[in-house]
């Protein structure tokens, strides 16, 4: 995952300014990691071989105790259409996007 993370953050730090597994803090509240932060705004969570659900809990907190704009990137071998549909909705209501990068198929989904 951490490899995953340093390279999408080396690509995109050409366009724009990107920090790899960035804490970010308030006074009031819980410190948080966010895998790729873009410009002080853009909170990413990179996901490798995990479960559709995961990430999303972060990205919640990201949001909306940070005010960060949050993007989610699975990397997977796959999953099931459920699944995609469950990432789909979740993308809809929250109103983020969610990235699947599916490397047996060497295709990439942008859903939301």
């Amino acid at each position: 995952e951490a490899d995953a993370q340093d390279l999408i953050g080396f690509r995109l730090s050409s366009r724009t300014r990107t920090e790899v597994r960035k804490v970010v803090r308030r006074e009031e509240i819980p410190e948080v990691e966010v895998d790729l932060l873009l410009n002080d705004k853009i909170a990413i969570e990179v996901k490798f071989n995990s479960q559709y659900k995961d990430g999303l809990d972060q990205l919640l907190i990201l949001r909306d105790l940070y005010g960060l704009y949050p993007a989610l990137i699975h990397i997977t071998k796959g999953f099931s259409a459920r699944e995609v549909e469950a990432l789909r909705r979740i993308s809809k209501i929250e109103g983020f996007p969610i990235f699947i990068v599916h490397l047996k198929r060497k295709e990439v989904f942008c859903l939301g």
